[in-house]
C-alpha cells in the first residue's frame, strides 16, 4: 500500500516568490515542491550549524577581545618604560 500523499497550496506574494526562486538555486532544487521536502528534512541539520556557528562566533569574539587587552596592555607597559628610559 502506498503511503497517503496530500497536496499544500500556497499563495505567494512576489516578494516570497523571488526568495523562493533564490533558494532553489542556492539549494540545487528545481520545484517549490522538492526545496519545501528538503528544508523540511534538513531543518535539524540547519539548525545545528546554525548554533554552532553562532557558538564559534561567540567564541572568536571572546578571544580577540581578550588579545586586543593584552596588546593595549602591552603598549601602556612599553610607553611607561619609554617614559621612564627618557627621563634617565
Amino acid at each position: 500500500m502506498e503511503p497517503k500523499k496530500s497536496t499544500l497550496t500556497l499563495r505567494l506574494d512576489e516578494e516570497t516568490t523571488a526568495l523562493i526562486e533564490q533558494l532553489k538555486q542556492k539549494t540545487g532544487r528545481t520545484t517549490a515542491s522538492d526545496l519545501v521536502r528538503y528544508l523540511i528534512h534538513n531543518w535539524d541539520r540547519s539548525q545545528n550549524l546554525y548554533w554552532e556557528t553562532v557558538r564559534r562566533y561567540e567564541e572568536n569574539k571572546r578571544e580577540l577581545t581578550q588579545t586586543r587587552q593584552t596588546i593595549t596592555l602591552f603598549v601602556e607597559a612599553y610607553e611607561r618604560l619609554k617614559a621612564l628610559s627618557l627621563r634617565e
